[in-house]
Formats: structure tokens, C-alpha cells, sequence
């Protein structure tokens, strides 16, 4: 935003998002989750229900999933920025 406000012409273009708290869970999705990605855990344990999880295509983060750890997910946020807002195909998605 503050480049267009300087006179640049950038479209804007929000990153999905989706939280929900199922019981005991909290889950935060930033992005596009693809089942063509590759998954890595960034951060947590999956065996101890807290874990962020990276989704990686074409060398960029396209997508981050939180369990149990909203902050952490909310944090790795920004490396799916950079995807989001330099691919045509996602920020026309």
C-alpha cells in the first residue's frame, strides 16, 4: 500500500487466510496449500500436536500451516508474501 500512496501502480492483493478452533486445535492456514507442494516443518512437533508447516513450490513458500502455534504461523507469514505477490498464477487465484 505505502508504494502506491508513493505513485506506484501495484494491484492490491491480500493473502487468503483461514483460522478455526476445533476443540482443543487451532488451526491457521496463510496462503494456498497445494497437494503438489513440498511440506517441511518449520518449526514444532506433529507427534506433539505443534507444528508450523512450510508449503514450497517452484523454490517459493506458496502457503503456511499453523497448529497450536498461531503466532508462529503468523510470523512465517511473510515468506509467502513474496510468492503471493510475484506470481501471476496465485495473485490472480
Amino acid at each position: 500500500m505505502a508504494a502506491n500512496i508513493l505513485g506506484a501502480d501495484r494491484p492490491y492483493t491480500p493473502i487468503p487466510y483461514f483460522w478455526t478452533d476445533q476443540y482443543d486445535v487451532k488451526i491457521q492456514a496463510h496462503g494456498l496449500p497445494s497437494a503438489a507442494a513440498k511440506v517441511t516443518i518449520a518449526d514444532g512437533d506433529v507427534a506433539q500436536g505443534r507444528f508450523t508447516a512450510l508449503y514450497q513450490e517452484g523454490g517459493q513458500v506458496t502457503a503456511v500451516l499453523g497448529w497450536n502455534m498461531p503466532k508462529q504461523a503468523r510470523l512465517l507469514r511473510q515468506q509467502v508474501l513474496g510468492a503471493w505477490q510475484d506470481t501471476p498464477r496465485l495473485a490472480t487465484a
